[in-house]
């Protein structure tokens, strides 16, 4: 898949799953592969199943967030970000995805309880500030007092 032989890679996981069907990794991997594609519907279809058999994992829910956003489906993308933070709350990477999904679908809520999973998680982020300035500047435009960051 990374020497973009999609085609062969496809393969490669179907004939993994036919020999283990509870074979999450290949799942997973497949769902990518379907994502990288653009082939969303069955990227969904086949992360979803994924959680049937995984339910718990929290790499599936960022690529269920991925496929929710490639097509713009903010509130579906903030969902499963969360699932995901609460699977994983010292993940900076995840987390970051999560912050920039909830500033994008104006989630503050969202947005601040994920700037201090990120404060818990890495304190030296250089996002951090960044962040803080982000969710500042949201409740100025909005005319409410922001609630401080302790």
């Amino acid at each position: 898949m990374r020497q973009e032989e999609y085609i062969p890679a496809e393969k490669r996981y179907i004939e993994i799953i036919s020999h283990n069907p509870k074979h999450v990794k290949a799942y997973e991997g497949l769902g990518n592969l379907y994502l990288w594609n653009k082939q969303y519907a069955q990227a969904r279809e086949t992360l979803l199943f994924t959680l049937r058999i995984s339910p718990n994992d929290a790499s599936v829910y960022v690529s269920l967030a991925e496929v929710e956003l490639a097509e713009e489906n903010l509130k579906k993308a903030l969902e499963y970000l969360r699932r995901c933070v609460e699977l994983r709350p010292s993940n900076p990477k995840f987390i970051d995805r999560y912050v920039e999904t909830a500033f994008a679908s104006k989630e503050l809520g969202d947005a601040k309880k994920g700037i201090m999973l990120l404060k818990n998680a890495n304190p030296e982020n250089q996002k951090i500030k960044e962040f803080e300035d982000r969710l500042a500047g949201f409740a100025e435009d909005s005319s409410q007092p922001a609630e401080p960051l302790v």
